[in-house]
């Protein structure tokens, strides 16, 4: 009786449900009517606030303009006209007379019909002419309408006074591509517009038999769009009344939908569920019984034997008890615990044989690091030796480039601090920058442009050198010519900007961070800052052919106060 009763509530609650979506959607659907009309009928105002429009309206009331300078006023007005209804596809024409009733836009005769068996004149002797406000005609289809309103000066001395009326035709199908468009609308149902007292419909057969009850209900549709359930030959229809604004104009939407085709699910849905409801209430003890049995024992026998490992036991007593609870395959969360207790035991066991390949790898990689040591020093004494001969012999040219590679070397082979600041930064640069001078002589030209903040900052060793060294293999090398390659270095508020150019051969296709480099030294750099920084540092490449490439990195500016070192 229970389930009964809830299953009940269920369904009164379903029903409510499916009237409020439904009530939801019309007022959506309300709303973008509403909102289509009064696009079109801000028109006017749109006609008030131009210029060029005013002008033509004053100025061919002017009985002295000869017909030239009419005709000249015509154009303008009517270029005006097209780009303001360039945005509203629902607009089919515009006509614009003035005060004279004379056309300046449009292309309706005066006795021609316009509207609904009416002539042009005829519809604007019937509009009032109020400054506010238009009035629409809709026809009784609801396939067009028109929107008729006075146009009155706003300016001068003859401000608010009427120069003019624009006559705007409406294809008005949109209401009913609305409703097609609409998971609620059906052909059977109906949409009712009142503007006055003029009635029209989507639907204007059987009609008739609506009439009385719209005009019993007539005024008392209100915004909040209400809904109420109705008889009506017999049929029991949902009826929603909405009151729509449409600038200062009243219009009253109603929408008959046949009840049965919203609770025809619900009808089945109700069945269904108190069917449902006795057999669920028939087996659910007894498969319940079942269920939790067959969910409880793997659980037990799994913590059973896991509580006879005590923390203390090797790894041989965990495999032991992965291969005792194996069991038989599963594919519920039962089979899943097993299969992720057995994949624990085999993750624990490669991570011990891993840590202890570790370790030899970490002994073998000592050992050869102590080898590596030896072969710097020798270096050092060579250079130093041959650095000698050559202040003996007087050759200062080949003293400084070996003094200059010796204490390059020195720096690229140090593995104390992987930090240092941009002065030593640039110490190895000049260094380099030494070496390849007496290498290009004229055809290197370097130039520098960074900030005296700069100076103070730390950063990650040896980034810019190969930056110099990348350009001056692509750059330099690659032409017979002079090249000039720029390092600019500027503190911004969040990162530091390092930026190297030249205006070597280029290359075809530009490259960003995202793409690979052009050489492995570029690759190194950008695996060292985002090793370091992550995300917050990038290093982009820019190229043109026969023009100039930039190298720029972005480091974050938290490093100034950096006092870290990072052993290699």
């Amino acid at each position: 009786l229970l389930l009964l009763f809830i299953g009940l509530f269920f369904i009164k609650m379903l029903s409510t449900e499916i009237y409020n979506n439904n009530q939801e959607k019309l007022s959506i659907l309300s709303m973008n009517v509403e909102n289509e009309l009064n696009t079109i009928a801000k028109i006017p105002t749109e006609i008030h606030r131009n210029a060029t429009i005013q002008n033509a309206l004053e100025e061919s009331i002017n009985s002295e303009l000869a017909l030239s300078d009419l005709s000249s006023l015509q154009r303008k007005a009517l270029k005006e006209l097209n780009w303001i209804i360039a945005d509203k596809p629902n607009v089919k024409s515009i006509e614009l007379l003035n005060n004279k009733n004379e056309r300046i836009s449009g292309t309706t005769s005066h006795d021609q019909n316009f509207f609904d068996g009416k002539s042009l004149l005829s519809i604007v002797e019937e509009s009032p002419r109020t400054a506010n406000s238009g009035s629409w005609y809709f026809d009784k289809e609801l396939k067009e309408s028109v929107f008729v309103q006075t146009i009155f000066s706003t300016r001068g001395s003859s401000k608010m006074a009427p120069i003019g009326t624009v006559l705007i035709s409406v294809n008005t199908m949109f209401i009913q591509n609305f409703l097609k468009e609409s998971p609620v609308f059906s052909r059977e149902d109906f949409f009712v517009l009142i503007n006055g007292k003029s009635i029209s419909s989507t639907n204007w057969d059987g009609q008739e038999s609506f009439l009385p009850f719209i005009q019993t209900k007539a005024g008392q549709a209100s915004r909040e769009n209400k809904y109420e359930i109705g008889k009506i030959n017999g049929n029991k229809f949902f009826i929603m009344s909405a009151n729509a604004r449409i600038g200062q104009n009243e219009i009253t939407f109603y929408y008959f939908i046949l009840n049965h085709l919203l609770v025809e699910q619900l009808v089945k849905a109700e069945i269904f569920i108190i069917i449902t409801i006795i057999f669920v209430f028939s087996i659910s003890i007894y498969f319940g019984k079942r269920y939790l049995q067959n969910l409880i024992d793997p659980i037990n026998r799994l913590a059973k034997q896991m509580k006879k490992f005590n923390g203390e036991a090797d790894l041989n007593d965990l495999k032991t008890i992965s291969q005792s609870t194996s069991g038989p395959i599963r594919s519920d969360e039962i089979g899943v615990l097993y299969a992720s207790f057995n994949k624990l035991i085999h993750q624990i066991e490669e991570l011990v044989i891993n840590d202890y390949q570790s370790k030899l790898l970490t002994k073998e990689m000592e050992y050869k690091f102590l080898q590596a040591q030896l072969d710097p020093h020798f270096l050092y004494n060579t250079l130093n030796s041959i650095n000698w001969m050559a202040l003996g012999k007087d050759e200062t040219e080949i003293s400084e480039m070996v003094t200059s590679l010796a204490f390059l070397f020195r720096n690229k082979l140090d593995s104390g601090d992987s930090f240092w600041s941009l002065q030593e930064e640039m110490e190895v640069i000049q260094a380099y920058l030494n070496i390849q001078s007496n290498r290009f002589d004229t055809r290197l030209i370097f130039k520098s442009d960074i900030q005296d903040d700069a100076f103070r900052v730390r950063m990650p060793k040896l980034i810019i050198q190969p930056l110099l060294e990348n350009a001056v293999k692509y750059g330099v090398e690659k032409v017979d010519r002079p090249v000039t390659i720029l390092l600019k270095i500027v503190v911004q508020e969040t990162t530091i900007k390092i930026a190297v150019s030249d205006d070597g051969p280029g290359f075809e296709k530009s490259k960003d961070s995202t793409n690979h480099s052009t050489g492995l030294g570029l690759e190194n750099i950008r695996s060292r800052i985002q090793l370091v920084y992550g995300k917050k540092a990038t290093l982009s490449i820019h190229s043109k052919a026969y023009d100039n490439t930039t190298v720029t990195i972005l480091l974050p500016k938290e490093i100034e106060d950096r006092n870290i070192g990072i052993s290699d």
